[in-house]
């Protein structure tokens, strides 16, 4: 007789953090969504003239940032969880390493913590929240219409990204909301450079070289090329980077934003202009790394260079 045995907690605990290293990996997440929140608090202070606010207000901004990003990650996985069972069967929830259930119950249990944490710091962050909450209800729905979606790559491409100017705004509001209830001059240039950040990023998890062994992966460079994927990159940092000099100008210090971006602008097109010219395996992973380093100095330099030069 075969008595049925339910699993530890060990065992559920061990599952789960094999999960998150191959489909939501906290060693590349957590910095950057670190880096991601520090700049947003800081941001929103510096273009009102503010001195930043307390350590709470950044532990909030992250703790929101890793949750909606968790529950909206989560929402991907619900969404697609039944064309990955044909096209991905290795997938940790596909081959029956954790169920959807669990994760679907974590990512809820994400967005109640996100609903926590904004009330208790104010009560007015519930609002710019409950977008963020509605639009990850639309991403788990395919926006009514997954097949439409997914067939046609630029609305598939702004249903993830816009998701990221909304947290962005949501995370900006701990400085701005207690202080003025009001987002302060010029905080869209911010959030632009989110939005094209976010899209650069969405497009290089999702570009492969039509010699690896992963090429029927890529989303993007099967729909537009390695080509196409690359100028669309090369738009969106040239985006980024006109966002981050409009950033700056509004403290009177452009000059210096335009030099600085430079420096990280120009090694990060060389390296799309290398991928372009030979669309290896080992040019995609480097293409994927240089688009993490490039976003993470955008925020950098933006959170940084005020405190550097006075205004």
């Amino acid at each position: 007789m075969i008595v049925a045995v339910e699993p530890s907690p060990f065992g559920i605990i061990a599952r789960l953090w094999a999960y998150q290293r191959e489909r939501f990996p906290l060693a590349i997440i957590v910095p950057m969504l670190l880096t991601f929140s520090v700049s947003s608090v800081s941001a929103s202070a510096h273009l009102a003239g503010r001195p930043i606010p307390g350590l709470w207000a950044y532990a909030a901004a992250f703790i929101l940032s890793l949750s909606t990003f968790w529950a909206l990650h989560v929402a991907q996985e619900i969404r697609d969880a039944g064309l990955l069972k044909v096209t991905r069967p290795d997938l940790p929830i596909q081959r029956g390493l954790v169920s959807l259930t669990l994760i679907g119950s974590l990512g809820a249990a994400g967005i109640v913590l996100a609903l926590a944490v904004a009330y208790a710091y104010h009560a007015f962050l519930l609002v710019p929240l409950g977008f963020v909450v509605v639009w990850i209800g639309l991403v788990t729905a395919g926006f009514f219409a997954p097949r439409t979606v997914r067939a046609r790559p630029p609305l598939h491409l702004l249903g993830h990204t816009l998701t990221v100017p909304m947290i962005d705004f949501v995370v900006t509001s701990l400085e701005w909301a207690p202080e003025t209830g009001g987002p302060p001059p010029g905080l869209w240039t911010f959030l632009l450079m989110s939005l094209a950040n976010g899209c650069i990023l969405e497009i290089s998890r999702k570009v492969r070289s039509p010699v690896s062994r992963k090429a029927k992966r890529g989303y993007y460079s099967n729909a537009w090329g390695v080509s196409g994927c690359l100028i669309a990159m090369g738009a969106f940092a040239a985006i980024a980077y006109a966002s981050i000099v409009a950033y700056g100008s509004y403290m009177g210090m452009a000059s210096y934003f335009a030099e600085v971006g430079l420096l990280v602008f120009i090694p990060f097109f060389c390296c799309l202009m290398a991928f372009a010219r030979h669309p290896i395996p080992v040019l995609e992973k480097t293409v994927a790394a240089a688009s993490r380093i490039w976003i993470a100095a955008c925020y950098v330099v933006a959170a940084g260079l005020p405190f550097i030069w006075d205004r």
